[in-house]
Formats: C-alpha cells, sequence, structure tokens
C-alpha cells in the first residue's frame, strides 16, 4: 500500500518540484518531460554535480527512446556549441529526427537549417514540408513562416487566401506578428474580404501580444 501511494503521488508532483533521484526514475521509465528537466539540471549543476557529458548522454537516450523534444534539445545544444565544438550538420539530423518523431519545435528549427544552409544544402521543399508539419503541431511560428511563403510565393505558388489561413493559425496560436500580418491582409482585401475593422481588432490583438513595428504598434506596410 505504501509502494503505491508514493507512486501516485510521484505521478501527480510537477517534474520541476522532484529531486534528482526522482526525475532520473521517471526518465528510465521514457518520461520526456523528466529527462529534458534533468539534463538540465545535471548540465547547470543544480542538486547534482555538474556533469555536461552525462546531461548530453540523457538528451540521447531520451531522444533514442522515442522522447522527440530531447532530440530537439540537444539539436540545440550542438548549435550553439555547448560542451563541445559546434556541429550544424549533427543539429540538422536532430532537428529532422525530432520533426519526423512529432515535435514541431524540432520542424521549425528543421526549416530553418534548411533554409540557412546551415549544416545541410538548403531546400526548398524541406522547408516548406517541415514548416507545414511544424503548423500542424502546433508551432505557430511555422504556421507564420509559412504564411509568408505563400504571401509572397517563395517555394510556392504565390495563394494570398492560403497565407491569411496559415496567419489565422499563427494569431489564434498567440504570435503577434501573425495577427499583425493577417491584420494588413484585411485592410487591403489580399486574400480575404476587405474589412478595416477586423484590421484593427487584430493589429490591437497584435499589440497585446507584443508586436511592434519600426514606428510602433501599427499595421505593417
Amino acid at each position: 500500500m505504501k509502494s503505491l501511494l508514493l507512486l501516485l503521488l510521484l505521478a501527480t508532483t510537477p517534474v520541476a518540484a522532484q529531486t534528482i533521484s526522482e526525475l532520473t526514475g521517471r526518465c528510465n521509465n521514457s518520461d520526456g518531460p523528466a529527462c529534458l528537466l534533468l539534463a538540465e539540471r545535471m548540465a547547470r549543476g543544480d542538486g547534482v554535480s555538474q556533469d555536461q557529458n552525462q546531461a548530453e548522454r540523457v538528451l540521447l537516450g531520451a531522444c533514442d527512446r522515442g522522447a522527440p523534444a530531447a532530440c530537439t534539445r540537444l539539436g540545440l545544444w550542438y548549435t550553439r556549441g555547448v560542451n563541445r565544438n559546434v556541429d550544424l550538420g549533427r543539429a540538422a539530423q536532430l532537428f529532422r529526427r525530432a520533426c519526423e518523431a512529432g515535435d514541431g519545435e524540432g520542424c521549425l528549427r528543421s526549416a530553418d537549417a534548411y533554409t540557412e544552409g546551415s549544416g545541410v544544402i538548403p531546400n526548398s521543399d524541406v522547408v516548406v514540408r517541415d514548416l507545414t508539419r511544424g503548423c500542424e503541431l502546433a508551432a505557430v511560428r511555422s504556421c507564420l513562416l509559412l504564411g509568408i511563403r505563400f504571401e509572397r510565393g517563395r517555394g510556392v505558388g504565390t495563394d494570398p487566401r492560403r497565407a491569411a489561413e496559415l496567419y489565422r493559425r499563427g494569431c489564434d496560436g498567440d504570435d503577434a506578428e501573425s495577427c499583425a500580418r493577417l491584420a494588413r491582409l484585411y485592410q487591403t482585401g489580399t486574400g480575404v474580404d476587405r474589412d478595416v475593422e477586423v484590421a484593427n481588432e487584430l493589429i490591437n490583438r497584435a499589440c497585446r501580444y507584443g508586436f511592434r513595428s519600426g514606428v510602433g504598434c501599427r499595421i505593417p506596410e
């Protein structure tokens, strides 16, 4: 009975509030968020001796066990040269793996890599595919960047209606720039029926989310 109560308590305890021992146990049981926090705490030396190498092994193990967010986090470490030389090729591989396993941020980071040629050969088809997947996985900046491509015809055919749909998804996910860009489409009647009132509502929403253009909080040109 005591063991059962302990398990129930651990199951309902916030991950961030747990000890290193508890996090290790959860991580070993394929709890992805626990692995992420355990690795971060090991890297910082928070409640445990600082060990960046072990932190990396924790992330790699979690990635291998099917925690895609761990692949993304490790990819970011390779991008930034955390505890090692920068390895953009390896980072891109990890982002691709994360995206394929269902991590929206991994898709966004993979798209960035293929846009910039960061460790990979630039490929607009892969960028569009990754941004589409990222948007579907609620990585709202993916929706924004994909919308910009459809609005401008970058790597896809120009489709302002599709751009508006994507900006709407980004705006509904509280992305300020998506709201601002959608406001401009409503102001000009591009891809949507012109509606100045809706445009003003959207730019006000963008401002609440922190949007600022070069001339203050207003609909971008």
